[in-house]
């Protein structure tokens, strides 16, 4: 491989003038060429590869953290007056249907499905749903489908169930 050389702005002022070129025209282009030339800060020829890419670094790639699932409930909800008697209102519209209705946390409805397809729906759902009323009993594999998905209410006819961080409500604690 070559040896590499410096010039430098020393190097350049040393070089002989153009003034006393035969052509004004060339003693002209020789001094602008000197003159930008001086400017300039030392340079080492050949250019390597990597000398090129230390000179033009690029920053590093970022990484994207995965989406995060949402944080679990530690604490059961309390349901407001509001709450209580819009779920207490779609309870009494569920009486004998076997249905459920599920709900986001304006209290839309969401869907009204079949309480023997409550758990599947909600696992499929991953998450939006805010509170299910249905017309049957609260029921342990129900109760913890529901905390997996933080769900904050689950409203139902009867329930021999106890939750820490879902809301199990029944019609005697609507009224």
């Amino acid at each position: 491989m070559a040896a590499a050389t410096t010039v430098s702005a020393a190097t350049l002022r040393a070089r002989p003038s153009a003034a006393s070129s035969p052509c004004p025209s060339a003693a002209r282009s020789v001094a602008r060429a000197t003159t930008a030339r001086v400017a300039m800060s030392p340079v080492t020829f050949p250019v390597t590869l990597p000398a090129m890419l230390a000179a033009t670094s690029v920053p590093p790639a970022t990484t994207v953290a995965p989406p995060r699932a949402p944080e679990r409930r530690t604490k059961a909800a309390e349901a407001s007056a509001k709450e209580k008697a819009s779920f207490n209102e779609m309870l009494e519209d569920l009486i004998g249907t076997r249905g459920a209705y599920v709900l986001d946390k304006e209290l839309n409805i969401l869907g009204k499905v079949p309480v023997s397809e409550l758990d599947a729906t909600v696992k499929s759902l991953k998450g939006g749903v805010y509170a299910v009323v249905f017309d049957g009993e609260a029921e342990k594999k129900l109760v913890d489908v529901a905390e997996e998905t933080n769900i904050a209410f689950l409203v139902a006819m009867s329930s021999k169930v106890q939750s820490a961080s879902v809301a199990i409500l029944t019609p005697e604690s609507l009224e």
